[in-house]
């Protein structure tokens, strides 16, 4: 499917994967490879749906608001948004067994503004196709946006507490003092992203 995003276009490669059960979705993906997210080079958003026992998944809109995000501020800005060096350390390091490097790697990524701005439209298009205004709240916690700004409080405080850090936090470009400042900037301005677009949801629910 084609669509054009601040003038250009855009191609949108979505793929339904059916399996029976979740540990046969793992045996299968474990030797395949599954194109996913937004690929600047050749302006795709591949979007995988996993339909396990006939349900899709309960992330599905939040996956696709948050990909389009992505494709619109890439079209924008006019090259590919994720190409920064720190940025792109925390990439490859989301699931590095070692917590330190992983907790650092998580703190960093979840400061990317652009990161954040596809969170929140990711949670905007999940509540706004599967809330109302009584469950509002409760289904916020199950979105990523939720989900990752727990991961970046929860970091600062680990990193507040110990000087074990340090070192990793160094090999991004900072000092301690420094990332510490960053990244509770970052968190405030994640959290009135965050509320700005609850009360737009809640809004647009009472106002039916």
């Amino acid at each position: 499917e084609k669509a054009t995003v601040a003038g250009k276009s855009l191609t949108f490669h979505v793929t339904e994967y059916f399996f029976d059960s979740e540990p046969e979705k793992d045996k299968w993906a474990a030797s395949h490879v599954v194109l996913t997210g937004w690929i600047e080079k050749l302006r795709w958003i591949c979007i995988p749906i996993f339909v396990i026992g006939g349900k899709p998944p309960e992330d599905l809109f939040d996956t696709v608001y948050h990909e389009i995000e992505h494709a619109f501020q890439t079209t924008k800005m006019g090259h590919d948004f994720g190409s920064g060096k720190q940025y792109m350390m925390s990439i490859s390091n989301l699931s590095n067994k070692n917590e330190t490097e992983r907790t650092v790697a998580e703190i960093v990524y979840s400061m990317s503004r652009a990161e954040q701005d596809a969170l929140v439209n990711g949670m905007y298009g999940q509540l706004k196709n599967a809330s109302n205004i009584i469950t509002l709240d409760d289904d916020f916690k199950n979105s990523e946006a939720y989900l990752w700004l727990g991961k970046l409080h929860d970091g600062i405080s680990a990193v507040e507490k110990s000087n074990d850090y340090d070192a990793v936090i160094s090999r991004y470009g900072w000092n301690r003092n420094t990332f510490l400042n960053r990244a509770k900037k970052s968190e405030r301005e994640f959290i009135n992203k965050i509320t700005r677009v609850l009360y737009k949801l809640k809004t647009e629910v009472l106002e039916g």
